[in-house]
């Protein structure tokens, strides 16, 4: 009867821990993202802003294959601050019958901010491109994507989905950045795929 009173005690004890333990943690909307008072927090898709984006998505335009697949990264532990979710992705680029990228293979096998493309960021906005078919107030997504050819090179990926369109249509409008530092008369290195331009891709 001890033994059985000891278990049921610990039960208990066990129990209101775990229910201090997830009131402690505060779920905000993804929008309302803090780095400077965020720790414990949950940045939860709320609305699942993200879902229409989830799948895979083509671009083909005969000598240039743009793939894309998209997946959702629920509740992401960020170095132990917070909590996220994240709009993650890999993608692959044909040119002229040759494969010069293809992370696809990834996008099971890594995480979080891990992905070749990833983001959180929900902009209501189409002051940023590309403003083309694009409405006021819709969901577009500022993502982040690198380029596995060359390890100092990453970019901006804007997307949003095309409210007009006929068919399932995302835009994609990819800048280029740089994250290193250029030796003595060397270049900025240059993206395996084109940047500094709009993608129109079709879910598969």
């Amino acid at each position: 009867m001890k033994n059985i009173m000891k278990f049921l005690n610990l039960y208990i004890i066990l129990g209101f821990i775990t229910l201090s333990s997830n009131a402690q943690t505060s779920v905000k909307p993804l929008n309302d993202l803090d780095f400077i008072d965020s720790s414990g927090t949950y940045y939860k898709d709320i609305d699942n802003e993200i879902d229409p984006f989830l799948g895979t998505w083509l671009h083909d335009e005969g000598s240039i294959q743009f793939k894309v697949v998209f997946k959702k990264s629920i509740q992401y532990d960020f170095r132990g601050r917070y909590f996220i979710d994240l709009l993650v992705g890999e993608y692959s680029y044909v040119e002229n019958g040759v494969e010069k990228i293809n992370t696809l293979g990834q996008i099971d096998t890594v995480e979080g901010f891990d992905h070749a493309i990833n983001g959180m960021f929900n902009i209501k906005s189409c002051d940023i491109p590309p403003s083309q078919n694009c409405t006021a107030g819709q969901s577009r997504f500022h993502l982040s994507i690198i380029d596995p050819t060359e390890d100092r090179v990453a970019g901006n990926f804007i997307i949003h989905k095309n409210l007009n369109a006929p068919n399932d249509q995302i835009e994609v409008f990819i800048t280029i950045g740089y994250g290193g530092s250029l030796r003595e008369n060397e270049t900025i290195p240059t993206p395996a795929m084109p940047w500094q331009k709009k993608y129109t891709l079709v879910r598969q």
